[in-house]
């Protein structure tokens, strides 16, 4: 729990991410401020990128391309494949966290998350819901599985200038009726 609180409190602190690493829909993603969907002409795909970014096939993979920023310094922003000449998947990077306490946070919810997830072949269903207080912003993601297990993440915004406490995150497993 303090590794995953730590993490929290390190990412609500970390500044936004920029619109150059990508806006999400569900039909396409952004990356380098260039729209990409799957289907999309691989042409099309990678002289956009050429406007933008640096762009080379990514080995050993042998259909992919590693997208950074232009540069220096260059940095991530994704990875774009094709398969017979089209987009077939994009992905988008949010960053590499390599503090210890970011490794066990993922480790923590890697076990949590695939103990349940392993038991059932059914889907996840993910939830977010946000609570806008006067004082206060409580953003809550929930993983629910088939089982009827669920993890609740809750993270707890105080405004600064109207309350002396500091922000907090609980996490949360329930077991309800499916």
């Amino acid at each position: 729990m303090k590794y995953f609180l730590a993490f929290v409190l390190f990412m609500s602190a970390a500044p936004p991410i920029p619109s150059l690493y990508g806006q999400r829909s569900p039909e396409a993603m952004t990356l380098g401020g260039q729209r990409f969907e799957i289907g999309m002409s691989k042409e099309e795909a990678l002289a956009e990128l050429s406007m933008c970014c640096s762009i080379a096939p990514a080995a050993p993979a042998p259909h992919s391309w590693s997208v950074k920023t232009s540069g220096p310094p260059f940095e991530s922003l994704g990875f774009i494949w094709f398969a017979k000449g089209k987009v077939s998947m994009v992905e988008q990077s949010h960053g590499q966290f390599q503090q210890a306490d970011a490794v066990n946070l993922a480790q923590s919810l890697f076990r949590i998350i695939s103990a349940d997830s392993r038991s059932k072949s059914e889907a996840t269903i993910t939830q977010t819901d946000t609570t806008e207080g006067s004082n206060l912003t409580i953003r809550t993601v929930t993983l629910r599985f088939g089982s009827g297990r669920s993890v609740v993440l809750t993270i707890n915004k105080v405004d600064p200038n109207r309350a002396k406490m500091g922000d907090w995150v609980e996490i949360n497993e329930r077991l309800e009726n499916p």
